[in-house]
């Protein structure tokens, strides 16, 4: 009996030790930052974008940590602003560079969460400049309870990691990690075999459009595996059961906190340059959520100052024309953009942190 078992225990790691090969070799190789400074796959595959190799002689390293702003939904990369960004600072040779590398860290429906992480990420790196382009949405009040678990990325894949983990505050882990959750990242990021059933819906839904909702699978809104070759087939819609809530926004006094701890950690960034953007947008002072918007340029404005961080409040420096909803840019505006940094950009390489 014991001989059984021990075969049947040996069998079972074999194949499990099989599947995990296979699906290793299978899945997509997702580029590091130095090769695609835009995020290909939208919500996925952020944690292979920390791999940072010294920049090249002659070179300086910007890295924008961003919203769905600078992310800009599907408008082609070489059509937004921080592209466009690079390719203008190049040109110029700005503080007697060869080459400016912009790496884009941006995405859809940031949260404060996200944002933390990737500047604990970046404690141990010294790049030219960091550019925190952040909105009174990116610490929304409903952040307080969130955890990782509830984030649109993978980014909480980082918190497993010990020397991100090390750097982290008590209060965000307190705040925003369960036990249950970290010990889900933790596997998640070691063992393809977990990462492989994502993929795996993602390739379906490109076949069949639509078919994840149809069958409530799990709410994958991202195409990580691209086969522009297959030819969709139709939806199945949505089933009747399924609930769509309200996504929450709004800034509160008590989301301070989020931001405070947000700046800190900025602050830490051993970069030579640091900077702080309220990011442009237009709302009425009709609109429900001008007055918490308010209150969130006050706080960072404020917040800003006492750390002695360069804060630029670009709120206001756009037409409504430029955007579609009030916040995103229509894709002309994103050279508008591009210009207005560039007359501010420049000077600080020549004048230093």
């Amino acid at each position: 009996m014991k001989t059984h078992v021990w075969i049947s225990t040996l069998v079972f790691l074999a194949a499990l030790g099989g599947a995990e090969i296979a699906a290793r070799r299978m899945l997509p190789v997702v580029p590091a930052a130095e090769d695609v400074p835009r995020n290909p796959y939208r919500f996925r595959g952020w944690p292979e974008y920390i791999r940072l190799d010294p920049a090249p002689t002659g070179t300086a390293r910007i890295i924008l940590i961003s919203n769905s702003q600078a992310y800009a939904g599907e408008i082609p990369e070489r059509r937004i602003y921080p592209d466009k960004l690079e390719r203008a600072l190049t040109a110029k040779h700005i503080g007697g560079y060869e080459r400016i590398e912009v790496l884009n860290w941006s995405f859809d429906g940031v949260t404060s969460i996200e944002l933390m992480l990737m500047a604990a990420r970046l404690h141990n790196e010294s790049p030219d400049l960091v550019i925190a382009a952040i909105g009174a949405a990116d610490f929304s009040s409903f952040n307080l309870t969130r955890p990782l678990s509830q984030t649109r990325t993978d980014l909480p894949r980082l918190a497993s990691r010990e020397r991100i983990w090390r750097v982290l505050p008590h209060a965000f882990k307190k705040r925003h990690v369960r036990l249950e959750d970290w010990l889900t990242y933790a596997a998640w990021d070691r063992l393809a075999l977990l990462r492989f059933r994502d993929f795996a819906w993602s390739w379906l839904d490109e076949m069949w459009s639509g078919v994840q909702t149809g069958l409530y699978s799990p709410g994958v809104n991202y195409h990580p595996w691209r086969l522009a070759s297959v030819k969709k087939r139709g939806s199945l819609g949505s089933p009747p059961w399924l609930k769509r809530g309200a996504f929450e926004v709004t800034y509160t006094p008590e989301a301070r906190v989020l931001l405070e701890e947000y700046l800190d950690a900025l602050q830490a960034i051993p970069a030579r340059r640091l900077l702080v953007i309220a990011t442009p947008h237009q709302l009425p002072p009709t609109d429900p959520l001008y007055a918490p918007d308010q209150l969130f340029l006050k706080d960072l404005r404020e917040l800003a100052a006492k750390r002695g961080l360069l804060f630029w409040d670009d709120s206001a420096l756009f037409p409504p024309s430029a955007f579609f909803d009030g916040l995103h840019f229509k894709a002309d505006f994103h050279q508008y953009y591009c210009d207005r940094l560039m007359e501010r950009l420049p000077q600080l390489f020549e004048d230093g942190r």
